[in-house]
């Protein structure tokens, strides 16, 4: 019996051991593609609105962005990939301007 429940306990913790990395590495590439898109912007736009696009896509497929660029079903898992979100449906209206992810990445590299 004691040690079904130190097993139980050593996988409880090794969950949420790999859960805490996994949200520490999410945020760590938010991170660095947050500030590389300040670089980005300066130099290359379009590379800076592929990225955008590719963020755009994700955030649909993992339900935290809808189609029409409203908030989706899922919340942002940390600080920076709300701020992400945000950025986005704060500028839906300009979704049909050549620029619009270019406006995004702007958006999101001020907060």
């Amino acid at each position: 019996m004691q040690v079904i429940v130190k097993e139980t306990t050593f996988t409880k913790i090794n969950e949420r051991i790999g859960t805490m990395l996994q949200k520490m590495k999410s945020y760590s590439q938010l991170f660095i593609a947050k500030k590389s898109l300040k670089t980005l912007l300066k130099t290359n736009r379009y590379e800076s609105e592929e990225v955008m696009k590719n963020y755009y896509r994700a955030l649909v497929e993992n339900n935290q962005l809808n189609e029409d660029l409203t908030k989706g079903s899922v919340e942002g898992k940390n600080k920076l990939s709300k701020q992400l979100i945000d950025s986005f449906v704060e500028l839906r209206e300009h979704l049909h301007d050549e620029d619009f992810y270019t406006q995004v990445a702007k958006q999101w590299v001020k907060k």
